[in-house]
């Protein structure tokens, strides 16, 4: 009997310690979860004033790069040239188109997204939207003659070839300056790194935060400092160089169309001369619409930024 009753106990200690364990655990997840989602409304705070930033450099941008525009191209206004005006900060040259596009054939999607396995009483798929996807501009039919200067029109339009060609694009992480036409000077870098978080509130506010989580349920809490700063970085797969295309302003008369980079270049050269110089190209341009700006945390898909492990 003793046995048997030393054996009950032994199983109801067991049982109790792993019962005790397994709502540790779910405590653990509860509090690392709201943990979590408090640090991501955190660092979307940090990530709104920074785009806050990139706004006002924005604007100032394109700015000065309608001021070039009229200052080059809307002397004559009996023909006003269509032009790409290359954004502030980029080392591309200005693409002048020579004859003006026939036709502006614009495009954009909307994401719609099936809740798989859902359906409303009318029998259809239950949908979530989804997201907006960037404009696109294709100009088809672009016409480059040189025939009666002789010049060579590969090399005129090279602006174009080299807007995609990886060799002139630049570093994102380069921190950029303008001054608007108040005087008002901002800066921006369109990519952060770690070695870029130099917020020292945020770092030990932070740091405090995860060290009273692990006191209070006896947890170590690992805290990305970098996600604070730009969604989606991660130094431990990116590419030690990155780099982008050029941006451009697509400018024609009064409208400034969009920012954006050279997608799909398309060119077939159609007349030579007598010594094989060409004098002729038939140019498809698709332009698509880029958002340099700080990444949401709230419309982004979630990613970590408080890790949390049991250590007792």
């Amino acid at each position: 009997m003793a046995t048997s009753s030393s054996s009950v106990t032994s199983s109801t200690t067991s049982l109790t310690s792993s019962v005790s364990s397994n709502l540790m655990g779910q405590a653990v997840e509860i509090i690392a979860s709201g943990a979590d989602i408090l640090a991501t409304e955190l660092a979307n705070e940090l990530a709104e004033a920074q785009d806050e930033d990139y706004e006002a450099f924005e604007a100032a941008a394109a700015s000065q790069a309608e001021t070039l525009y009229a200052q080059q191209f809307a002397d004559d206004q009996r023909l006003v040239k269509a032009a790409l005006i290359p954004r502030t900060g980029e080392t591309a040259p200005t693409i002048e188109f020579m004859f003006n596009p026939t036709d502006l054939q614009f495009s954009r999607s909307v994401t719609i997204e099936n809740v798989k396995g859902a359906r409303t009483f009318r029998g259809l798929p239950k949908v979530n939207f989804g997201f907006i996807e960037p404009y696109e501009l294709k100009l088809s039919g672009l016409v480059f003659d040189t025939y009666e200067t002789g010049e060579d029109v590969y090399e005129l339009i090279k602006p174009l070839r080299d807007a995609v060609d990886f060799s002139s694009f630049q570093d994102p992480f380069e921190e950029q300056t303008i001054t608007d036409e108040n005087g008002n000077t901002y800066t921006y870098s369109e990519r952060t790194t770690a070695t870029n978080v130099t917020n020292v509130l945020l770092q030990s506010t932070a740091s405090a935060a995860a060290s009273t989580l692990g006191s209070a349920v006896g947890v170590s809490a690992d805290l990305d400092i970098a996600g604070f700063m730009e969604y989606g970085t991660d130094l431990d797969s990116q590419a030690l160089e990155l780099r982008r295309p050029p941006v451009y302003y697509f400018i024609w008369g009064e409208h400034n169309y969009m920012r954006c980079m050279i997608k799909d270049l398309s060119f077939k050269l159609t007349m030579f001369l007598p010594n094989g110089r060409p004098v002729r190209a038939m140019v498809d341009l698709s332009l698509q619409e880029v958002d340099l700006g700080v990444a949401s945390h709230a419309l982004s898909e979630r990613s970590k930024i408080i890790d949390v492990s049991a250590s007792s």
